[in-house]
């Protein structure tokens, strides 16, 4: 077998077309070039070309962050079949996926939980805290949140918390 087949991994670069679109090319495989979700292989901007290249490399993409949810990525356990449609940003503000643009596949385990309504941060799944396990008859805590972390409980949930799971 040939040197250049025995590259796995891609090597994408992004050209400029001489009718002023980018399209996406794969130099260590066969040089076809990346389509979108869409199966278009012309990009009016360099930024769509990017986020095409970006998920090129990503095997099993969470739907929500962009992330690999593929065996060996940390993401693969607790990953769970999701689809969405609406706009994505990474931590940076980057846009992952753009409104409208709709993906089926997995979500991660991170994406997969609520977020706080305490601190508006991802809940990893299961792990979120409602007041029914803090021993509160009611469907919202006292100040109208639903699911919170459990370093977001207040000393009085916390201690309910403990109480009712034995932690105590």
């Amino acid at each position: 077998m040939s040197e250049e087949k025995k590259s796995k991994e891609p090597k994408l670069t992004i050209r400029e077309t001489p009718i002023i679109h980018y399209e996406v090319i794969d130099e260590n495989g066969d040089g076809e070039p990346e389509c979108d979700e869409f199966g278009n292989n012309l990009f009016e901007t360099r930024e769509e070309a990017e986020r095409v290249s970006r998920q090129a490399q990503v095997l099993d993409p969470c739907v929500h962050c962009g992330k690999s949810t593929a065996v060996g990525s940390g993401r693969f356990v607790n990953r769970i079949p999701a689809d969405a449609d609406y706009e994505s940003k990474d931590e940076d503000g980057n846009v992952v996926y753009k409104d409208g643009e709709y993906r089926d596949g997995y979500s991660c385990p991170h994406c997969a939980g609520p977020d706080c309504w305490r601190c508006d941060k991802s809940i990893y799944i299961d792990e979120d805290i409602t007041p029914e396990q803090c021993g509160l008859g009611n469907d919202l805590f006292s100040d109208g949140a639903r699911w919170v972390h459990l370093d977001c409980l207040t000393t009085e949930e916390k201690g309910g918390y403990d109480k009712e799971n034995d932690n105590g």
